[in-house]
């Protein structure tokens, strides 16, 4: 009797041991997930300030050259304000994301963030060359 008992304890441990292993890498895989989220999240705030930065030079440089009060100024620092806005709005969204799902909503803020620095680039192109 006492022998099966013990080959019963030593099946059982074949059969559970590979799940409390799994659990384990289980957890393992979700924090290593995690730290990329959290590497992604601090690249793209620290991509926005710089652009954010470049927005207020650009602004603070036509001012200088009296270029800020033309409308065509006007509305493109609103247009770039407003893609920086949306750009922090679907950070936020993949911020609060939990899971997986943040991998779908990267894609979105990856294209919110080129958009945006493309417009700066031509904002910063359009303004900073001499009018003629």
């Amino acid at each position: 009797m006492m022998r099966f008992f013990a080959v019963g304890l030593w099946i059982m441990g074949w059969a559970v041991g590979p799940v409390f292993a799994a659990d384990s890498l289980d957890t393992k895989t979700n924090q290593d997930v995690d730290q990329v989220k959290k590497d992604y999240e601090v690249k793209v705030h620290k991509d926005l300030r710089k652009i954010g930065k470049r927005i207020a030079r650009l602004k603070k440089n036509a001012e200088n050259g009296g270029q800020a009060a033309g409308d065509d100024f006007s509305r493109q620092m609103k247009k770039l304000d407003a893609q920086k806005a949306e750009a922090y709005k679907k950070l936020l969204e993949l911020e609060k994301s939990t899971g997986d799902a943040w991998k779908d909503l990267r894609q979105g803020v990856d294209e919110a963030v080129a958009n945006l620095r493309k417009a700066v680039d031509e904002a910063a192109g359009q303004f900073q060359a001499p009018n003629k």
